[in-house]
């Protein structure tokens, strides 16, 4: 893949981000299949020894921070980070704070 790209985008979640309620599975098959999903974009990457970088992105709808990631080539932190960098420049989500922790301030 990477002979044809340089950088590969995806979401870090293949799905809304879970609320800490949500994740409090102790055992048994339900902790196993929050794992597998949560875990199912970002695994075969470390698997890989491949460098990423997770990006804040924005909010869901009901509030819960989200995020893309940056995947490259073997020893391309450099532009991984030069383009996570570029990102925030363009953008403010990385200085926001979640509406919950917005009226502690």
């Amino acid at each position: 893949m990477f002979t044809q790209v340089d950088v590969l985008h995806t979401p870090v979640l293949p799905i809304p981000t879970p609320t800490l309620d949500q994740t409090a599975y102790s055992n048994g098959p339900a902790y196993l299949k929050m794992v597998v999903s949560l875990t199912r974009n970002t695994r075969p990457i470390n698997f890989l020894g491949l460098p990423a970088l997770s990006v804040s992105c924005g909010y869901t709808p009901d509030g819960m921070p989200t995020s893309f990631q940056l995947v490259g080539r073997p020893f391309s932190e450099q532009v991984l980070f030069q383009l996570g960098h570029r990102y925030q420049q363009e953008t403010r989500w990385h200085l926001d704070r979640p509406k919950d922790l917005q009226a502690e301030q």
